[in-house]
């Protein structure tokens, strides 16, 4: 709706509205659909010059939402588990409950009001982070909350609104109420609207198609990517290997992680699963200075049998093989 989207918050209904180069276009896209809107409440005004009511809601939300673009959150939040999150806790947003927005609207319209109204909620500025906390109190779940850096998630092309609602991909973008809530608005306690949501929601057939929101198949694939960039990214002092600890200078940290940005996420992976595999590695066998005390003492027999076992795979020995091997030698000593 609003033309300098980046300036938010302090957006009210004075600030400048978009426009189009076209004003024929009727094609809806991202690009097109705030100034749109905003052509259709100059219709709106011009047929109804001084007698127009423009209200101009946020994301609507509640039960018997369609578009699933807030229920998302609160029934994965509900079915627990890491849950991605996107950017950090400390962003604002806003919602309206359909249900707030249709009783202040009808009170309007009763009262014979007119002019343009910011219409989205609630009160009091209202963070990402609580609004998945209260999703978390009224579940009843557990999940873990994995926040995922915003330039990271563009990167990887998830789709901001669509498959995270509520997150744009840049930060906030909320709008000042004080116009509406002057005028008599009234918002019920988030809480509330989450409950009857998930109420409503579970009404529905368990076959019910993905609206908006993102699969599990794909949250799950990010969240280990996520978890391998973590570890990619991580310059630790220590490194261990095994039981044992490699101190490395900070210089030489830097200069592997500088390396391993300019390779390509898919060798930066592969890079990733050798390390954890030297990392998990202890070391095997037996020093050669220890065995020289054995030289001489093997049967030249049981030495071609020990050579060919190296050379075929020490792992894949039969062990009832090498007892019976054991014993045998241990019979011809006595």
């Amino acid at each position: 709706m609003y033309r300098d989207l980046d300036k938010a918050p302090g957006l009210d209904e004075d600030s400048p509205a978009g426009k189009l180069e076209d004003e024929t276009v009727e094609e809806i896209t991202g690009e097109t659909y705030g100034p749109l809107k905003a052509l259709c409440e100059q219709a709106a005004e011009q047929a109804l010059p001084g007698r127009a009511l423009n209200i101009r809601p946020g994301l609507i939300v509640g039960p018997h939402d369609p578009t699933g673009r807030f229920t998302y959150w609160p029934v994965r939040i509900a079915r627990g588990g890491d849950v991605l999150a996107p950017d950090g806790p400390d962003w604002h947003t806003q919602v309206i409950d359909a249900r707030d927005l249709a009783e202040w609207t009808i009170r309007m319209i009763e009262a014979k009001a007119t002019g343009v109204f910011n219409a989205t909620g609630p009160d009091y500025p209202l963070t990402f982070g609580k609004v998945l906390d209260e999703c978390k109190a009224v579940s009843g779940s557990d999940p873990k909350f994995v926040w995922v850096d915003e330039k990271w998630l563009l990167d990887a092309d998830v789709q901001p609104w669509s498959e995270l609602p509520l997150w744009l991909g840049g930060g906030d973008m909320t709008a000042s109420v004080s116009k509406a809530i002057a005028n008599g608005i009234t918002f019920r306690p988030l809480a509330d609207t989450i409950r009857d949501t998930l109420a409503w929601e579970a009404t529905g057939p368990p076959d019910r198609a993905p609206r908006a929101g993102m699969k599990r198949e794909r949250e799950e694939e990010l969240l280990r990517e996520w978890n391998d960039a973590i570890h990619l990214g991580q310059t630790k002092a220590v490194i261990g290997l095994g039981k044992q600890e490699v101190k490395m200078k900070t210089s030489i940290i830097d200069k592997v992680v500088e390396q391993l940005e300019a390779l390509p996420y898919g060798l930066q992976r592969q890079v990733l699963q050798f390390t954890r595999a030297l990392a998990l590695s202890v070391p095997r066998g037996v020093p050669g200075r220890q065995l020289l005390r054995f030289a001489g003492a093997i049967p030249l027999a049981d030495l071609q049998i020990m050579r060919q076992a190296i050379e075929q795979g020490c792992e894949q020995v039969d062990v009832n093989e090498s007892v019976a091997t054991h014993q045998a030698g241990a019979a011809s000593v006595d």
